[in-house]
């Protein structure tokens, strides 16, 4: 039984110009870690039974247009190839009868030249070489079948407002910091069978087909993605959110409770301000308010 050799470099694109045969998934995604993502896919596609064959994980590339980046990543994946073994195995089967075969003849034209018949024996040469390069084809004629998984991450790569502040208190910097950039994405995912043979050191394409346990694998590894995979991708906080945050921290929300030192969160309160993360109207509105509170507080 021959072992199937590694696919040929030019598998991918012949699998994907054959857009009839494919079965594709795509989302689009909010995330502040491409990579994060890319690699929680590859051990998605793993633990479907994919080998990963070529892994590119996100990078980010400068545009010319301000702090925006272009983010690319792409992944191939193969299951274990199968050798096909109807009707191929019976080539063999008469390929190698074929080989004994022309064996026999040559032994007959040697012995029909010994015996003086010349012409009968150049004819025994001819239908031995003739067998003989007809079994050996049919001899390793074979086929594997396998599934191929192609994956996309494409989209762009942004910086946020919130990343020009990030010494605000230590419980928020790590929030402060992932929210500096926003990666709008489009995950794609394609599979599909392909055939294949052994050529040389490597395999090329024979076929390319979608089928129905082809679906049904690839409906089950969507759904393992939707439910397990992209619900733990992190979205990055907004500049509000951030803000809203630090608000929560220091015990000012937009309704205001009950002040147990109002001295300490005017402090906070004016931190805030210094930092940035809020405006001088906003400041003064809720210095404003705090001192009412407070103020209401003290005479009741």
């Amino acid at each position: 039984m021959p072992s199937p050799q590694p696919l040929c470099e030019d598998a991918a694109s012949i699998v994907a110009s054959r857009t009839d045969a494919l079965l594709v998934y795509k989302d689009e995604i909010v995330t502040s870690s491409p990579q994060k993502l890319f690699r929680y896919l590859v051990d998605a596609v793993s633990e479907a039974g994919f080998k990963v064959l070529v892994s590119r994980e996100p990078t980010i590339s400068p545009l010319s247009i301000g702090e925006v980046g272009d983010v690319k990543g792409y992944l191939m994946a193969e299951s274990q190839p199968r050798e096909v073994y109807s009707p191929y195995s019976q080539y063999r089967a008469i390929g190698y009868t074929l080989i004994a075969v022309s064996i026999l003849l040559l032994v007959a034209g040697i012995a029909l030249i010994i015996q003086g018949s010349i012409a009968g024996g150049i004819l025994s040469f001819i239908i031995f070489i003739i067998l003989l390069v007809v079994g050996i084809t049919l001899k390793d004629k074979h086929l594997f079948e396998s599934l191929i998984l192609q994956l996309w991450i494409r989209g762009e790569v942004y910086r946020t407002r919130a990343a020009r502040e990030s010494a605000i208190d230590t419980s928020l910097r790590s929030s402060v910091i992932r929210s500096g950039l926003v990666s709008e994405l489009r995950l794609t995912i394609a599979v599909t069978k392909i055939y294949t043979k052994n050529s040389g050191l490597c395999r090329t394409v024979v076929d390319v087909e979608a089928s129905h346990d082809v679906k049904n694998l690839f409906e089950i590894l969507v759904e393992n993605i939707k439910t397990k995979i992209l619900p733990r991708i992190e979205v990055p906080l907004t500049t509000d959110e951030v803000k809203a945050r630090a608000m929560r921290e220091i015990g000012i929300e937009e309704r205001i409770g009950t002040i147990v030192d109002i001295e300490e969160k005017l402090e906070r309160l004016k931190r805030l301000y210094d930092r940035g993360l809020i405006s001088k109207d906003e400041y003064e509105s809720l210095r404003k308010k705090l001192l009412e509170e407070h103020l209401l507080g003290s005479s009741s």
